[in-house]
């Protein structure tokens, strides 16, 4: 797996796109996951039944009001040092874990918006 705590992603509540790959919804983090571990990887649309894995760009071009879903765009264009010092790995351990709570607390929001009334 490719984690290197550069990743970030970009939140769309209620959107979504169209094209991607289709995979059965197991939670927000793995879906994620799923979507870092493939280089050409885009975005993620996630519902309570599925991960769709858009490796296209243009599949993101637009997006569509998709009530349910959220859309997780990445940028990956931070570029680690070649030369890593023992500081610098700590600070990319160190952002690693930001994300892991970062996505943890999405998690949570996307579970309490699929199962509390608004």
């Amino acid at each position: 797996m490719r984690l290197t705590g550069c990743e970030t992603w970009t939140r769309k509540k209620g959107a979504a796109s169209q094209g991607g790959k289709f995979y059965p919804f197991t939670s927000l983090s793995e879906c994620l996951k799923l979507c870092i571990e493939q280089p050409e990887c885009v975005a993620v649309d996630v519902s309570a039944v599925v991960c769709v894995v858009h490796t296209d760009v243009n599949h993101t071009a637009t997006t569509f009001d998709a009530p349910g879903y959220a859309e997780y765009r990445l940028d990956r264009t931070c570029q680690p040092s070649t030369q890593a010092t023992s500081q610098s790995t700590h600070f990319g351990n160190c952002l690693l874990r930001i994300m892991q709570c970062i996505t943890a607390y999405d998690e949570v929001f996307f579970y309490i918006e699929r199962y509390l009334p608004q």
